[in-house]
């Protein structure tokens, strides 16, 4: 029931080693009776050590800014996130923040999420990392390594202001 994060920095090219362990950890994980909730979801912090914190607060903004005006990019999102358009509209909202929120109950109905919203499919959240929370479960190593390169060349698109449609063919 514990809540466990991953978060590495994105800008280095050793980022791989934080993934060296993630079969043994999925192994023990499971071996001790973890199981994948209907609920949980696996949320992947990319930090950038030697980037001021509005640096990447900017590289969250311009991703869940990209993210929201492209339907290719939302498709490739749910394809990637192991989750149907539904349950990834409860967890981890693309375009408008979910009815029942707090943030919506706040304004008054339906808005349009913000890349500074908690529950926002891509945000910036305190810990200064830009966290990508669309996720679904899994103890399956080799698909949180697949999701974890696909954040890696997601903030790195945004990061050296790649063409969208170059990242999409890749």
């Amino acid at each position: 029931v514990g809540q466990n994060e991953l978060s590495w920095d994105c800008g280095s090219y050793s980022w791989w080693k934080y993934a060296s362990p993630l079969k043994t950890v999925c192994e023990v994980v499971k071996k001790y009776g973890g199981h994948v909730g209907a609920s949980a979801g696996v949320h992947i912090h990319a930090s950038f050590n030697g980037l001021r914190g509005e640096q990447i607060e900017s590289i969250a903004r311009r991703s869940f800014e990209l993210l929201q005006s492209r339907e290719d990019i939302k498709n490739l999102m749910l394809i990637v996130s192991g989750r149907s358009r539904e349950r990834l509209d409860r967890w981890a909202y693309m375009d408008m923040t979910h009815p029942d929120s707090r943030e919506t109950a706040e304004n008054g109905g339906v808005r349009k999420a913000k890349y500074t919203d908690h529950h926002s499919c891509i945000s910036y959240n305190r810990a200064g990392t830009v966290e990508f929370r669309c996720f679904s479960a899994s103890l399956d190593h080799r698909e949180i390594l697949k999701r974890m390169k696909f954040v890696k060349e997601y903030v790195t698109l945004i990061r050296n202001k790649c063409r969208p449609d170059d990242f999409i063919k890749s």
